[in-house]
């Protein structure tokens, strides 16, 4: 079984939470829940977020988001050029977070022999991240999971297992 994801920010002062929030509006997401950073995962200007229920509640409404308004989420629509080429970003990074907002933790060749390594291809026309993780829980299984985009935002995510 692979270890837990990163847990959020417990302190609200380590979580910038304000763009989330508005960003929630702009999406017409009405959430009483309390929105959170985890800030485990942050890189550059790109925090990631979620709408934390309570304990024992699964958080939802996961969402990378960075500081000049791009976002990304656990569906094609998004700004995953922008994210997939943030400087500093390798592959097991971006990985890590891709799972993260599937509701997942990345899963490696150490971890199942039928899975790859991550890989995170960047050309001057597309970028394309492949990698696997796994939703942790009883008969659970690793899916790969493959982004390609482009600069002009042509997104393509494809989700299936090995």
């Amino acid at each position: 079984m692979p270890p837990a994801p990163p847990l959020p920010s417990k302190d609200p002062a380590q979580g910038d939470t304000t763009r989330y929030v508005t960003w929630l509006a702009t999406t017409n997401v009405k959430t009483t829940n309390t929105p959170r950073e985890n800030t485990g995962l942050r890189l550059g200007d790109w925090g990631f977020f979620d709408s934390f229920a309570g304990l024992g509640q699964p958080p939802s409404n996961q969402a990378g988001l960075d500081k000049s308004g791009h976002a990304i989420q656990g569906t094609e629509k998004g700004n995953w050029w922008e994210f997939l080429t943030t400087s500093g970003l390798d592959a097991t990074g971006a990985q890590d977070r891709v799972a993260w907002l599937l509701k997942g933790v990345g899963v490696t060749p150490q971890m199942s022999k039928f899975v790859k390594a991550p890989t995170l291809s960047l050309t001057k026309d597309s970028v394309t991240l492949e990698a696997y993780y796994m939703i942790p829980g009883p008969g659970s299984a690793a899916h790969r999971v493959t982004i390609t985009a482009t600069p002009s935002n042509a997104n393509r995510l494809v989700i299936d297992k090995p």
